[in-house]
């Protein structure tokens, strides 16, 4: 019989606010990282696909927004008046 269950269940996601997930990663809890990506990959990558419009670009863009998160886990944050911004 048929099962119209899907193949990869969605995971629950911690119901914390983005914010106290963002002080946690600012503290040190790298392990929120995984939670942010999660929650909001998708919709990084759809405004990236339809901004770009090509979908490896997209992908790329997506992946480097996630390697800034891990940076920022790892206290490699730079401010903007450090970049000169």
């Amino acid at each position: 019989m048929y099962s119209e269950q899907p193949s990869h269940p969605q995971k629950e996601l911690p119901s914390q606010p983005d914010a106290e997930l963002y002080q946690a990663l600012r503290s040190g809890q790298a392990n929120v990282l995984g939670i942010l990506y999660d929650r909001h990959a998708g919709l990084v990558y759809g405004v990236s696909l339809k901004i770009l419009g090509n979908s490896q670009e997209a992908e790329d863009l997506t992946q480097d927004i996630s390697r800034q998160g891990n940076s920022l886990s790892n206290g490699r944050e730079r401010s903007y008046s450090d970049a000169g911004i």
